[in-house]
């Protein structure tokens, strides 16, 4: 252990596929190495992308020593991107592990239930609820939403990557047919 040791242990994000015009937390965990607290007005934490540009920051918390801590900070991503996290934290005595390995965000479009006709390209969506990413469903709604291609000829194809719904209450009906 060393006097003043922070390390950052990783970054991660609620979603590598996350909705275009959402936000979504991206959380740096760490661990504080040294032999006595570190004061979270003392550090800060930031988020970069492959060019080095902030992506957000925010001030560090407290940690005791030997604990591990983890900041999320809530961004929109509207292009794929590259991220690293960072501890910028210049009375760190072994600064060089103060940066995580990248993740990569891919966002894709998003379909939100509600009633009406969604038109599709070729692209991939994220379906959500009306809540969207962020926020649950409302209660007591019968929603109808027809899904279908932008261009004469074309199908569609729908794969659920997780789906949850509240047993004895909820139904999700799917039909074929034009």
């Amino acid at each position: 252990l060393n006097a003043l040791d922070l390390k950052a242990l990783s970054t991660s994000a609620a979603s590598l596929t996350p909705p275009i015009d959402e936000a979504i937390p991206l959380t740096l965990k760490m661990r504080n190495y040294s032999t006595t607290p570190i004061k979270g007005i003392d550090y800060t934490i930031r988020f970069t992308d492959t060019n080095n540009i902030t992506i957000a920051t925010a001030e560090g918390v407290d940690i005791e020593p030997g604990v591990i801590a983890s900041i999320a900070i809530p961004v929109t991503i509207t292009a794929k991107t590259t991220i690293k996290g960072e501890i910028v934290y210049t009375a760190d005595q072994n600064q060089a592990d103060n940066i995580t390995a990248p993740i990569t965000l891919s966002p894709l479009p998003q379909i939100k239930m509600g009633n009406g006709t969604q038109l599709i390209d070729n692209n991939v969506y994220n379906f959500f609820d009306e809540g969207g990413i962020n926020f649950n469903y409302s209660d007591d709604h019968t929603l109808t939403l027809t899904i279908q291609p932008n261009a004469a000829n074309k199908a569609v194809r729908v794969k659920f990557g997780m789906f949850k719904l509240e047993t004895s209450y909820d139904d999700l009906k799917i039909y074929d047919g034009t």
